[in-house]
């Protein structure tokens, strides 16, 4: 999850890249100015959103979740396991009294 927030925020800088330095081979134009405004604008959004993503990443790396979702697991494979040998035992017992 982190990669892909990661990867979005560097797609986000890419266009920010575009918009703020114009298209390869563009004219700059009297309207340049709206077209700082549009960067200006973008590169707040973008500051706005690495702040909410870093949060949101911080919060579930503090989070419990990680650590219920391995004990869990934990539990899981423990109980096979012990259903495994209780099987493996049943099938020894039932091939020695053959």
């Amino acid at each position: 999850m982190k990669r892909k927030l990661v990867g979005m925020a560097g797609g986000l800088c890419l266009l920010l890249g575009c918009i703020e330095g114009g298209w390869a081979g563009e004219e700059k134009s009297k309207d340049q100015g709206v077209a700082d405004q549009i960067g200006a604008s973008v590169k707040n959004l973008a500051t706005k959103i690495e702040k909410e993503v870093t949060g949101v990443v911080k919060k579930l790396e503090e989070s419990e979740t990680p650590k219920k979702v391995g004990a869990e697991l934990k539990r899981s494979a423990e109980s096979l396991g012990e259903k495994v040998e209780q099987a493996g035992k049943k099938v020894k017992e039932s091939l020695k009294s053959e």
